[in-house]
């Protein structure tokens, strides 16, 4: 193993992981968006079938061994890449190229402090290389506090300094500091980068992204076409540059460069293609959303991500015994062993009002293996749904999840702890479920989203003061939007409306982006008959977040409130530009035909009506037989004249999370002591009984 101090217990717990999530089976978002990950020029040596006369006999043996290593890393058998790195840093302790493509591969696997070392052993051997001083950068930068930045920039630092003309580490260090929110010197860096390497591709489209985000759309898309123009061929800026046009309303350009990535992408188009239909499905545009899945499984019919996906938009539709078809097809593609689709199809059962039927998947699932902690706590969810006779069933099953799944995935653990809690409040034990909370936050400090539940328990147990402090926490772990929305609209409901308005400030600062607090900042102005700041709030409302369009619904009907012909006609003219926006916002609509009957205009509230009534029937309908979405080969047609008939509601952020399988080395071999054996004999005993009452 690593020569890094770890003991028996890290060694048990440093098992592999299996893709669980639609962000695992893709690429992350922040890699899309910044690709500020090491590519494989950058972090490894690819040439290898070259030789030189050049390598002495170690030299060879080392690229050799670090080769195996990242083939089988890339494989995602990762196992067995640990021990072929492990086997390459032993045997070549001098290596900086194996030191560091092993400290990524650990980062990777959530193995921080393994992954440090061995950055340090590497910098060690050569303190001018560029790569590792990069990469240990990024990687101090994903677990850092305020007290690691300046570890951060003083890598980046020594990064640019041992290279000036690496532009992906100018670029890098560009990023972290536009999320530590400096943006000027973010702007500063991201020069460097672009003078440093022109050609560098990633490094316009990071720059674009920041530009976009901070609303200068123009000059975001002049940057998006830099980077094509040093890469035509640059999926990653093509992607990203489609999500930004969908995201400005714009979805005509963003399906024009969707497609333009498909053709490029060619045989490699799943994810550009799952991408495009995902974005299809928020825009309520199902039947074209339909058709792209369609073309990614018939692309790729073994890939079980593909009918997964498909199958998750077919459920969010309520169309079950569509997505039942698909899942099955999903796990047929997997030789009938993949527990990601086994745990969608149990969801979906359960969903779709069959419990017992996603009880015995579940069930079987534990059976095959009982450290599957999202299996455990999902059949506790099921538990606890049955009501009060189930919950000491329920209390076993997040249990078994803790106790029995891979204690290093603290996220999932933490999510049970949560879970439990939940149901603990539920039966009024406030104490055990306090105690629950305080065990997630102790496993995972800064997770703001387990705080956010915490406080909300609290203000139900009407403890006003740990509220506000545990808010506070959540605000330190991770200042988020919503956080400050939750904190603003509990400080409103107490009447603390000074309060609540600095939380709804702090929340748009912290995110421009968000529209909620806007929405709600500019209804304590309303309430308080402040309608000049109220107006000033929905006017940097719908700048920031022009999509949105209930903010054009709330300041049209703001200014239909005020005196005089003018209001109404301002009125009109916020109703009609949020009208234009997709998918249509029936709110808005049946909204203006009430204000154009009030004010005796009762033609155009017929039209607005006749509209509504439109919809509707296209979204309860049928879907239509013909398609919508051309598809020849690689090449994407969509008539925009067609009628995309929808039904259901909006489809956002699919996802199948959850704990993540973990299995142990079998290089693993303790041998117990006899108390411990009969300890866990017991239990085994303890677990099978349930899992036995469980399948029947």
């Amino acid at each position: 193993m690593w020569n890094v101090g770890m003991s028996s217990k890290q060694r048990e717990d440093s098992e592999e992981k299996t893709f669980e999530t639609e962000a695992d089976l893709e690429k992350d978002d922040d890699v899309i968006a910044f690709g500020v990950e090491l590519s494989d020029e950058e972090s490894t040596d690819d040439d290898e079938g070259a030789e030189s006369t050049l390598e002495d006999g170690p030299t060879v043996l080392a690229r050799q061994a670090h080769q195996k290593a990242l083939r089988a890393a890339r494989d995602q058998r990762w196992r067995l890449a640990r021990r072929l790195f492990e086997k390459g840093v032993t045997d070549f302790p001098d290596n900086a190229r194996i030191l560091t493509s092993a400290a990524v591969f650990e980062q990777k696997q959530g193995r921080y402090a393994v992954s440090r070392e061995l950055f340090q052993r590497a910098v060690a051997v050569d303190s001018k290389n560029v790569v590792a001083l990069q990469a240990w950068a990024l990687m101090e930068s994903r677990c850092c506090n305020p007290s690691w930045r300046r570890r951060v920039r003083s890598l980046f630092e020594q990064a640019t300094s041992a290279d000036p003309s690496h532009a992906p580490a100018w670029q890098a260090w560009a990023v972290f500091e536009w999320k530590q929110g400096r943006a000027a010197l973010a702007r500063q860096l991201f020069e460097k980068a672009t003078s440093a390497n022109p050609k560098h591709a990633p490094s316009w489209q990071a720059w674009a992204l920041v530009e976009s985000k901070a609303g200068q759309c123009e000059k975001a898309r002049a940057l998006f076409g830099k980077a094509l123009e040093a890469d035509p061929g640059h999926l990653p800026a093509i992607l990203a540059w489609a999500r930004v046009e969908w995201g400005l309303g714009e979805m005509a350009k963003g399906r024009e460069l969707f497609e333009r990535g498909v053709k490029r992408a060619g045989k490699a188009s799943l994810a550009l293609l799952h991408d495009w239909a995902r974005h299809e499905a928020r825009s309520k545009h199902f039947g074209r959303a339909r058709q792209l899945y369609r073309k990614a499984a018939d692309l790729y019919p073994g890939a079980p991500q593909a009918w997964l996906l498909w199958g998750k938009l077919e459920q969010e539709l309520q169309k079950y015994d569509r997505a039942r078809e698909l899942f099955t097809k999903g796990l047929h593609a997997s030789h009938g062993d993949n527990e990601i689709m086994s745990h969608a199809l149990a969801m979906l059962e359960k969903e779709a009002g069959n419990p017992d039927r996603a009880q015995r998947i579940l069930a079987e699932l534990v059976q095959r293996d009982r450290s599957n902690a999202r299996a455990w706590h999902s059949l506790a969810d099921l538990c606890v749904r049955k009501g009060p006779p189930k919950w000491d069933r329920a209390r076993e099953c997040y249990q078994n999840a803790v106790e029995l799944g891979p204690s290093q995935d603290k996220e999932g653990r933490a999510g049970t702890f949560v879970a439990w809690a939940q149901l603990e409040a539920m039966a009024g034990r406030n104490d055990t479920a306090r105690t629950l909370f305080q065990r997630a936050v102790e496993l995972v400090p800064g997770d703001a989203e387990h705080l956010r539940k915490w406080a909300q328990f609290e203000k139900k147990a009407g403890q006003e003061a740990d509220v506000r402090a545990i808010f506070q926490k959540s605000i330190e772990a991770g200042p988020t939007a919503r956080t400050y929305l939750l904190w603003g609209q509990w400080e409103k409901r107490l009447g603390n409306l000074d309060a609540a308005t600095q939380c709804f400030e702090k929340g748009i600062s912290v995110d421009p982006e968000n529209p909620f607090n806007y929405v709600a900042l500019a209804a304590i102005h309303v309430e308080d008959g402040r309608v000049s700041e109220a107006r000033d709030v929905y006017k940097a409302g719908t700048a920031s977040c022009p999509t949105y369009t209930a903010l054009w619904m709330e300041w049209a009907l703001l200014e239909v409130r005020q005196d005089g012909g003018e209001g109404i006609q301002r009125s009109r003219w916020l109703f009609a530009r949020g009208s234009r926006l997709e998918p249509p916002h029936i709110p808005l609509l049946e909204a203006w035909a009430t204000v154009e009957e009030s004010v005796g205009d009762g033609r155009v509230a017929l039209k607005l009506r006749a509209r509504v009534e439109e919809i509707e029937a296209q979204r309860q309908g049928a879907e239509s037989e013909s398609s919508p979405v051309e598809i020849k080969g690689n090449e994407i047609r969509i008539d925009e004249g067609a009628v995309d008939v929808a039904s259901g509601d909006e489809v956002d952020n699919i996802k199948v999370g959850g704990a993540l399988k973990q299995r142990r080395s079998p290089l693993d071999i303790r041998t117990p002591s006899i108390g411990a054996e009969v300890g866990r004999i017991e239990r085994t005993q303890k677990v099978d009984d349930l899992i036995a009452s469980l399948l029947t």
